[in-house]
């Protein structure tokens, strides 16, 4: 099966893909757009079949939707939009409830955590909730399933957060902030620790009383030290166990 993806107002082919057997979502297709169109985030992409106009989630499989060899999907690029408090309280609701899927969906509506105070309010409290969240036992609303996929399985509302555009170094307005790496140290969660790593987390942030390392080695966290620790040894790093 043949899958084309294009602009929905001048028809233009972005992208061809051909789907046998994979489970691509609506997510795989706005990171891709996002990237060949130099995006901020891929929640600035609008997806929707171009047969009913029908809009498409990005946890869903795209397969469910293809009945016959061919599916065309139009895409639209919308601009971001600064969080209001309804938007806040909102996404605070879906990381308590730990729902990927109506996060995906607020977030999709555009907006932009790269600003701090929405109406009085701090983008750091909710990537550190979602940091909890992704880190704690409970089950998440849905489960992943044939027709359901989300992205970076584990640590998807951490994840879905920095897609839009949240600092992985913001830090809560306090005399003595924790750092959202330090956070993650201290939960013991290497897929969390990785995660902030590869969204450019500092790793001795100035601010850090403890650095996220010694935290590691204190509490006898290999992985997350061998992720942390440089890659040729210093005089600093006395504090480095063996990994």
């Amino acid at each position: 099966m043949r899958l084309l993806v294009r602009h929905g107002i001048n028809g233009k082919e972005e992208l061809a893909i051909q789907v046998a057997g994979t489970a691509l979502v609506g997510w795989d297709i706005m990171t891709e757009l996002a990237w060949r169109l130099n995006l901020e985030s891929p929640f600035q992409i609008i997806l929707y079949l171009n047969s009913t106009a029908a809009m498409l989630s990005p946890v869903r499989a795209i397969s469910s939707h293809m009945t016959s060899t061919d599916l065309e999907i139009c895409y639209l690029v919308q601009n971001l939009q600064v969080p209001t408090a309804e938007h806040y309280q909102s996404v605070v609701t879906a990381l308590y409830e730990k729902d990927v899927v109506e996060l995906c969906h607020l977030l999709g509506q555009g907006l932009d955590l790269t600003w701090l105070t929405p109406d009085g309010v701090h983008t750091s409290t909710l990537l550190a909730l979602a940091i909890f969240r992704d880190n704690d036992p409970d089950a998440y609303a849905y489960q992943a399933s044939r027709d359901l996929r989300f992205p970076r399985p584990g640590v998807s509302l951490t994840h879905l957060l920095i897609q839009a555009l949240a600092d992985p170094n913001i830090l809560p307005p306090k005399q003595q902030p924790t750092t959202m790496l330090e956070l993650a140290v201290e939960l013991g969660s290497s897929r969390l620790v990785q995660l902030l790593l590869e969204a450019g987390a500092t790793v001795n942030p100035e601010v850090s009383v403890v650095p996220p390392l010694m935290i590691a080695a204190l509490h006898r966290h290999r992985g997350n030290a061998q992720l942390l620790r440089p890659s040729r040894p210093v005089a600093s790093c006395a504090y480095c166990f063996s990994v």
